[in-house]
């Protein structure tokens, strides 16, 4: 477990929920399931019990967030929210191509990169180069008037 933004750790009580969902999803989903990363005021503020955790599953199709309160099976002393993404939503989010889902991949990766802890990931350190080439923040584009496109990347002049 990675802790990259060193500002709080995650109390016994909510990390035991934590471990019980990986080893759940993780039975569910195998390989497919590349990252857990925790997040939130759980891990910035260290004074909440609610949970949140980004799970990056290869193949995922369902909805991208969950939100659960405790049950006897899993006794929660806050709420339990579940957010989703495939592997490619993760690393480029850009590529999304329906606007309003690209919005709230790269809202949510920047909440995520405000403070978080890596539960598990596969390959090892994947998901924290991801998270920490962010924190970099994307390349600004020129205007409109800046950007030109050709034919070929050999044969380009400066001229528009």
């Amino acid at each position: 477990m990675e802790n990259r933004t060193g500002l709080h750790e995650i109390s016994y009580h909510e990390y035991r929920v934590i471990a019980r969902i990986v080893e759940a999803h993780y039975r569910e989903y195998q390989r497919g399931l590349k990252a857990v990363v925790a997040f939130g005021s759980l891990v910035t503020q260290g004074n909440t019990t609610d949970i949140d955790l980004l799970e990056i599953v290869e193949g995922w199709q369902g909805l991208n967030q969950w939100m659960f309160s405790g049950t006897t099976d899993l006794p929660l002393r806050g709420q339990l929210r579940l957010y989703f993404l495939t592997p490619e939503e993760f690393v480029d989010p850009a590529a999304i191509p329906d606007a309003e889902q690209r919005a709230w991949v790269e809202q949510l990766l920047e909440r995520v990169r405000q403070g978080y802890e890596i539960i598990t990931q596969s390959p090892a350190e994947w998901a924290q180069q991801i998270l920490e080439q962010g924190k970099r923040g994307p390349v600004p584009a020129p205007p409109p008037s800046g950007i030109g496109s050709s034919g070929s990347p050999l044969a380009l002049t400066g001229k528009s």
